[in-house]
């Protein structure tokens, strides 16, 4: 039951990259090509002591993609590790995107890119007054090395106080994929997550 599950709300410090003046990335044109219109994600995961030692790339709409030449660049930089509420240094996800927009015969106008999706979607019988069925939350939560939630605070809020609290109860009933590091194994850090809202017909 969503109602006995008890998620702290202790305050953490996520990580950030120091990117110097000028420092850009260039999507592929073979990934570019794809979608007149997009996104493409860096999923990056910071060490304690500020590395980046992961790299993936996503489009979406399309999935994983194959960008060694940006993740080359993003795994130079250094970066402020996240904190636990103690001041300890942890493993943390940080995200940086490029957009692009092809205009031609396919894109004829400037369109919108596709919005990443979601990490968690919310079931709900009816959506809370104000909030809108296009509407994001986002959760920013310190996990254990197997993925149990430790805390969750809501750094972008739904609109809605209580459907704020729904959002990190259920992330902390359905537990979360742990970070890994630079060999796969599962450790402790903060990642953000991206939730949205679905209602049952």
């Amino acid at each position: 039951m969503l109602a006995a599950v008890i998620v702290p709300m202790l305050a953490v410090g996520t990580a950030s990259l120091e990117v110097e003046h000028g420092f850009a990335l260039a999507t592929p044109l073979s990934i570019a090509r794809t979608a007149p219109n997009g996104i493409e994600t860096f999923r990056l995961v910071v060490s304690p002591e500020g590395d980046v030692v992961s790299c993936v790339a996503t489009v979406a709409g399309r999935g994983l993609v194959s960008d060694e030449p940006n993740c080359r660049k993003l795994r130079k930089l250094k970066a402020r590790p996240a904190t636990d509420a103690k001041g300890t240094a942890v493993y943390s996800v940080v995200h940086f995107y490029v957009t692009w927009t092809i205009f031609g015969r396919t894109a004829p106008k400037r369109m919108l890119p596709v919005a990443p999706a979601a990490d968690f979607a919310l079931p709900l019988k009816r959506l809370p007054a104000g909030v809108s069925d296009n509407s994001r939350s986002l959760a920013t939560v310190l996990t254990s090395a197997e993925g149990l939630v430790e805390s969750c605070a809501i750094t972008k809020t739904s609109g809605s106080e209580p459907l704020d609290t729904a959002v990190c109860r259920a992330v902390a009933a359905e537990g979360v994929t742990p970070i890994e590091d630079a060999a796969g194994k599962g450790v402790r850090g903060v990642q953000t997550l991206s939730v949205s809202f679905t209602v049952a017909p």
